[in-house]
């Protein structure tokens, strides 16, 4: 699965500091979650179940986090995230 991430992110993910990128993606989690964004929860879960699959664990609880949101209101990259992150349960 591709889900899009920012670039420091993504850095982090293809050198194998999973450690870290699974610590950026709990704190953006949180963060987003206290402010309500819901583009900004969707992105932080995608990257949390892109660590998940990198480290061979389920991303089933981030699925259903980000299935419980309306792609209508999110932003496009958002969608784009929703999307694949749902396809990618549906498929697995």
């Amino acid at each position: 699965m591709q889900i899009e991430c920012r670039p420091s992110e993504e850095y982090e993910l293809d050198h194998g500091d999973l450690a870290i990128a699974g610590r950026h993606a709990d704190e953006a989690i949180v963060a987003a979650t206290r402010t309500q964004r819901e583009s900004a929860i969707v992105l932080a879960h995608a990257l949390a179940a892109r660590v998940a699959l990198a480290e061979g664990r389920e991303i089933a609880t981030h699925a259903t986090a980000v299935a419980a949101f309306d792609p209508a209101m999110l932003s496009a990259r958002a969608k784009l995230a929703h999307a694949k992150l749902v396809r990618a349960t549906l498929t697995a």
